[in-house]
C-alpha cells in the first residue's frame, strides 16, 4: 500500500508540473499557433490579444467586512463568510465561519456570487486566492472580482492570476506593511484572448485539474485503506501467522 501511495504521489507531482508548463505556454503563446507576437511589460503574448486592467473586464470589484465579533447574533447563520485561511488556490466550497442575515446587513460585508475570484490583500496571507463555489460574503482582507463573462472567463482569470501571482503581489513592494489595495488590483493588467480561445484554454487546464483531483482522491483512498489494515493487523483482528494474506489486485499492481 505504501508503494501504491508513493506511485500516486509521483503521478500527482508530475501532473502538477505539467499544469505549470501548460500555464506558461498558454499564457504566452495561446492555442492557435500564432506567428505574430507583441512585447508587453509582463512578457510576450500573441499580437491579437488585448491587455486590459482588471477594472475593465470586471462587473464588480470589492472587499468585504467583519460583523462585530462581540455580537453572537451575527454569527452561526446560513451565510458563508470567507476569510483568507479559507482560500485554497482552487474552488472554495466550504468555509470555517458563517454569519447571519443581521450580521451581513449591519456590517460592511456584502454577498458575492458563485464564480467570484477572491484574492488576499494583506500581510502573511498576501497572494492567497480562490474562486467561490457558492454565493458568499467575505472579510475586509479579501478582494472579490466578478468578471464580465462577455470579456473574460472567471475560471481563466483565476488561473492567470495564479500564474502571475508574483507580478501581482510585487505591487506591495515599498508599502509599509507589504499589502496591496483594491485600487492596485483594479489597475493590474491582464491578458484577454478572444472568447473562443479562452474556452479552449479553460478546457485544457480543467482536464489537467481533473487528473490531479482524481489522483489526489485515490491517494486519500489508499491512505484510508492503510489505516484500516494497520488497525486490523495491530489489533490482532487479522493474523499473519500461517495465513495467506490476499493482496487486492488494485494494490498488487504496484509490486
Amino acid at each position: 500500500v505504501d508503494r501504491a501511495i508513493e506511485k500516486t504521489e509521483e503521478v500527482i507531482t508530475q501532473t502538477e508540473r505539467l499544469r505549470e508548463g501548460a500555464m506558461q505556454d498558454l499564457f504566452s503563446r495561446g492555442t492557435c499557433g500564432y506567428n505574430d507576437f507583441q512585447e508587453t511589460k509582463y512578457g510576450t503574448i500573441p499580437a491579437t490579444w488585448e491587455v486590459k486592467p482588471i477594472r475593465e473586464i470586471a462587473d464588480r470589484i470589492g472587499s468585504g467586512g467583519t460583523p462585530n465579533t462581540d455580537k453572537e447574533e451575527y454569527y452561526g447563520g446560513d451565510i458563508e463568510w470567507v476569510k483568507t485561511d479559507d482560500l485554497n488556490s482552487g474552488l472554495v466550497e466550504s468555509v470555517k465561519t458563517t454569519i447571519t442575515s443581521q450580521g451581513l446587513d449591519e456590517s460592511a460585508a456584502k454577498l458575492f456570487p458563485e464564480g467570484t475570484v477572491v484574492f488576499a490583500m494583506y500581510g502573511g496571507a498576501l497572494g492567497q486566492n480562490g474562486r467561490l463555489g457558492m454565493e458568499a460574503a467575505m472579510n475586509q482582507a479579501c478582494c472579490g472580482i466578478v468578471t464580465d463573462e462577455s470579456q473574460m472567463n472567471s475560471y481563466l482569470l483565476h488561473q492567470q492570476l495564479i500564474h502571475r501571482k508574483k507580478q501581482l503581489t510585487a505591487l506591495s513592494a515599498g508599502t509599509h506593511q507589504q499589502n496591496i489595495s483594491q485600487s492596485m488590483i483594479e489597475k493590474f493588467e491582464v491578458f484577454v484572448p478572444p472568447l473562443d480561445e479562452q474556452k479552449e484554454m479553460v478546457n485544457i487546464l480543467k482536464s489537467i485539474e481533473r487528473s490531479i483531483e482524481t489522483n489526489t482522491n485515490e491517494k486519500e483512498r489508499l491512505k484510508r485503506l492503510k489505516r484500516g489494515l494497520m488497525q486490523d493487523l495491530l489489533s490482532g483482528t487479522v493474523r499473519t501467522t500461517d495465513t495467506t494474506i490476499e493482496v487486492p489486485e488494485e494494490i498488487a499492481q504496484y509490486g
